[in-house]
């Protein structure tokens, strides 16, 4: 099992980082199939493999805030292709359905932490973000009001 230090930790996600995050996780999605994915698929990483994982994860969140700056609106090719690389990315931790990803979005704007840090990447980030991945789950049959976590 390889499991990075504090140090480490720092030194691949960067400052901002918060090394109780992982244990907020554990605490609130520990029984859950994704958490026994994203633990294994953890479990297994070394510094290297998570660095991959960390930048792709700033990219996407740089060209999020690029395409909101530029006016890309929910439901265009630009703001699918940004939905789809989240799923992507995110994808790494355990697969993202629609459904799943459509809740996260949710959470990303609710959830005063998750909200504070997109909104710290562009002013409004959350809620654009939560918008593109709505009509994302919209175009592919899937009501965001009512979905669930599946």
């Amino acid at each position: 099992m390889l499991l990075l230090s504090v140090e480490q930790q720092a030194a691949i996600f960067g400052p901002r980082w918060n090394p109780d995050w992982p244990a907020q996780a554990r605490r609130r999605y520990g029984g859950t199939r994704q958490w026994l994915q994203y633990a294994e698929r953890s479990a297994a990483r070394g510094p290297a493999e998570w660095q991959a994982i960390a930048h792709a994860v700033t990219g996407l969140e740089c060209a999020l805030g690029d395409a909101m700056d530029a006016g890309v609106t929910p439901g265009s090719p630009e703001a699918d292709q940004l939905v789809e690389r989240h799923r992507e990315v995110f994808a790494s931790y355990f697969p993202l359905t629609r459904q799943m990803q459509v809740c996260l979005g949710r959470m990303f704007e609710a959830d005063p932490e998750f909200a504070a840090h997109y909104d710290g990447i562009r002013a409004g980030l959350a809620t654009w973000f939560r918008r593109i991945i709505d009509a994302d789950a919209r175009a592919h049959g899937i009501d965001p009001d009512t979905t669930t976590w599946e």
